[in-house]
């Protein structure tokens, strides 16, 4: 988006017909799921080291994926565990409220970091939190390779003083690792649609197996013994010392107990370590084994994905048109200058609201409302509830209580507008566009003195433009003459010229002038101003055969037109501005 200012416009227009073909389904390779011996090895996608970072949950829960996606006929799909292990950190809600009390405390952690629990990731990909392929955001083997390239997580590691919300979103949000590609191109998405957990496994194996024997991988998390007791085979196998040396999950892919001693009896894992402690049987080349001893032992958590689902982008657009909203934004209201940092999309984190009660850290469980944090130009901190809808966000806050529980329902949407006006609140509603701009209005409530209701806004993830914030009466038409305006929206932008006023009806004067665009190509513009600054606005370009007309909901002073054209050709808003550019 190139310099843009102030006033904004909403366009309202007809849906495209869905359309979208079967993907062409490869042929699936057998495998072994007789009573006593399973073996999923060929439905299994390649073998991927983790490196030395901490991300073996994600490894254990994308591999499953790519296992059922394989089965259901998709060939061989890459997927990104880089993009899964850094959005389920940067993307985390923190659910236990007195922890964060302060706004500047951090509610969410750091992307490049690792741990968790593997069917824990499973059940956060199934509240919403999708996977793309690994050429959308590769995965980086190095432990260095974020503190090599960020200078500022260096810091974020080691100064406690600096670990705040605003300093975490800087780095999560930077957008060379959260690029304008992957969060707004046309890729194919990969979701969860069930999952399945297998209470106190260690008590039951036979679900374990049951699972298998139904095609159904399993994530297991375990501890990982200090003393690795390997047999003849490289099985790992029981320890009789009972400390632990952290923890680790993988993925189960199978079992064997056709040998009439049951100590020979094993499971068929997929790790994530490369060539570490495979098994030494040619049928399992790089692949490992664990006894049953070793699992009734070590075995903390276990579960399986039930099913994926694909999402290709096509004619209907983005298959989650909610992830464009991810990043910082600069924001203008009412001339006042803020920064909001979108970091959750609302029920994304409904798993860690999930796994927070079932551990009674929390003590009831509530739907996930957050999107983020915005910053005045004052500094104070405000945590913010909203929702997104296609190109559409709404959201909240409130000056009396700037840190919001993220269960809080924000008011507007789901009460009545008059008691969140009289509680604090004040509700945004933004536009978004494909160029990172989104335009919008506030609804005010009785933080403000001024009578009229609305105030327009917008932001951009670029830099602020340099705006002049004229006083523009709407009542006093002759404020719009002999100035020079730009225009812009993601349609068309330009120059605008007024030069004339008239009466156009009782209720309207009009301020007419003249349109060039980029291209030099020049048409009428109508402003139509109320006498009444509570009533809407209506802007016109006037093509040879065609009028666009922008019903304007509200224009304030200093600030924004949002309004709608009927006649678009798209089913969304889109935003527009129009400032003066002196």
């Amino acid at each position: 988006m190139r310099k843009i200012e102030i006033i904004t416009i909403k366009i309202l227009a007809l849906c495209l017909i869905v359309s979208c073909s079967a993907p062409e389904v490869e042929i699936i390779p057998e495998t072994e799921t007789q009573g006593e011996y399973v073996n999923l090895i060929n439905q299994q996608s390649e073998l991927k080291p983790q490196g030395g970072r901490g991300t073996c949950i994600v490894f254990a829960a994308v591999a499953a994926v790519e296992a059922k996606l394989k089965r259901k006929g998709f060939g061989e799909v890459d997927l990104s565990e880089e993009f899964v292990n850094y959005a389920r950190k940067a993307f985390y809600i923190h659910p236990v409220m007195q922890d964060y009390v302060d706004g500047r405390k951090t509610e969410n952690q750091l992307g490049s970091q690792g741990g968790g629990g593997g069917f824990y990731t499973a059940s956060h990909m199934l509240a919403g939190l999708k996977v793309p392929k690994e050429v959308v955001m590769p995965y980086q083997t190095s432990n260095n390779y974020y503190t090599q390239n960020y200078p500022i997580l260096n810091r974020l590691l080691s100064e406690d003083e600096f670990k705040t919300q605003f300093n975490y979103n800087t780095f999560n949000l930077n957008p060379e690792i959260l690029t304008d590609d992957l969060l707004r191109g046309e890729h194919t998405w990969y979701s969860v649609t069930g999952v399945q957990e297998i209470i106190d496994p260690r008590q039951n194996i036979d679900q374990i197996e049951n699972a298998l024997r139904n095609r159904n991988e399993v994530i297991i998390d375990f501890r990982v013994p200090v003393d690795f007791n390997l047999d003849e085979n490289n099985t790992w196998r029981a320890s009789s010392n009972d400390s632990a040396n952290g923890a680790h999950s993988v993925l189960l892919v199978g079992f064997d107990k056709r040998n009439p001693d049951a100590s020979k009896h094993y499971f068929i894992v997929k790790n994530s370590w490369g060539n570490v402690r495979t098994d030494k049987r040619e049928e399992y080349a790089g692949y490992t084994t664990f006894s049953y001893d070793f699992i009734q032992k070590n075995v903390t958590v276990a579960g399986f994905i039930k099913d994926v689902k694909t999402l290709s982008f096509g004619n209907d657009g983005f298959k989650w048109p909610e992830l464009k909203f991810i990043g910082r934004w600069k924001t203008v209201f009412h001339g006042q200058n803020g920064t909001l940092d979108i970091y959750n999309i609302p029920g994304l984190n409904d798993a860690v609201i999930e796994s927070h009660f079932q551990q009674g850290r929390i003590s009831s469980k509530h739907e996930d409302y957050r999107i983020g944090t915005y910053y005045d130009e004052n500094g104070t901190v405000y945590r913010v509830n909203g929702k997104m809808e296609g190109n559409k966000l709404t959201f909240s806050l409130n000056y009396e209580q700037p840190i919001l529980p993220w269960e809080e329902p924000f008011p507007g949407i789901f009460s009545n507008e008059e008691t969140y006006a009289r509680d604090g609140y004040k509700k945004f509603t933004f536009y978004l566009d494909k160029n990172n701009f989104m335009g919008g209005y506030a609804t005010k409530g009785e933080y403000y003195s001024s009578a009229h209701k609305y105030v327009g806004g917008f932001a951009t993830k670029m830099e602020r433009p340099n705006i002049n914030y004229t006083i523009l009466t709407r009542t006093t038409p002759s404020n719009y003459l002999q100035r020079p305006f730009k225009f812009y929206s993601e349609l068309i932008e330009g120059d605008i010229y007024f030069d004339k006023t008239s009466l156009y009806s009782s209720s309207y004067f009009e301020v007419s002038g003249q349109f060039i665009s980029e291209n030099n190509f020049g048409v009428s513009v109508k402003l139509l101003v109320p006498r009444d600054a509570n009533e809407n606005t209506i802007f016109k370009i006037v093509y040879p055969n065609k009028e666009l007309r922008f019903e304007c909901k509200l224009a304030q002073r200093k600030d924004a037109f949002i309004g709608i054209l009927p006649d678009a050709d798209e089913d969304k808003v889109i935003p527009f501005l129009l400032y003066v550019n002196e």
